[in-house]
C-alpha cells in the first residue's frame, strides 16, 4: 500500500475564525493588500480618502457582527457605497478584485466553518452591492458626503 500524498498536516492547519482578535487579523491583513492594490486601492486613497483609524474599527465591528453575531454594527452598509459610486463608478472588476483579495486573506490565515461562512458572506455582499451599484448608475447617490463617512469597504 502506498503512503497517502502529502496533505494538510493537522499540526500546520490554519485555525478557524473564532474571536475578535481573529477578525482584527482578517481585516488588517485584507486592507494591507487593498491599500497598494492597483485595481481598487485608489478608491480608498483618492476617492474616499479613508481615515484608517476610523475605518478599521468600523470594519472590525461589521465583521464581528456578520461572523460572530456580536451585534456591534447597526449602520446601513450600502449608503457609503452609493456615495462612493456617485463619485467614481464601482465596476464589476472592482468587486471581483475586492472578493479575490478577501478570499486570499481568508486562505492565508484561516480554515474551518466560520472561515467558509466569511467567504460565502463576502461573495453575497459583493454580489448584492454590485447589482445595487449597477442599478443606481454612476450619477446617483448622496452627493456632498464627507470622506470620513465612506465605509464600510
Amino acid at each position: 500500500m502506498e503512503p497517502e500524498p502529502p496533505g494538510k498536516d493537522e499540526a500546520f492547519a490554519r485555525p478557524d475564525i473564532r474571536s475578535p482578535g481573529d477578525i482584527r487579523l482578517l481585516v488588517d491583513s485584507f486592507y494591507e493588500k487593498v491599500k497598494p492594490d492597483p485595481v481598487i486601492g485608489y478608491f480608498f486613497h483618492e476617492i474616499a480618502r479613508v481615515d484608517w483609524d476610523h475605518h478599521l474599527p468600523v470594519m472590525y465591528d461589521f465583521w464581528e457582527t456578520v461572523l460572530l453575531d456580536a451585534g456591534k454594527y447597526s449602520r446601513n452598509a450600502m449608503e457609503p457605497h452609493f456615495r462612493l459610486n456617485a463619485k467614481e463608478r464601482l465596476k464589476p472588476e472592482h468587486f471581483e478584485r475586492w472578493l479575490a483579495l478577501f478570499s486570499r486573506t481568508i486562505d492565508e490565515h484561516f480554515s474551518g466553518p466560520v472561515a467558509e461562512i466569511a467567504r460565502t458572506r463576502a461573495e453575497s455582499i459583493a454580489g448584492i452591492m454590485r447589482l445595487k451599484m449597477e442599478k443606481a448608475g454612476s450619477g446617483t447617490g448622496a452627493a456632498g458626503s464627507s470622506p470620513a463617512a465612506m465605509e464600510p469597504g
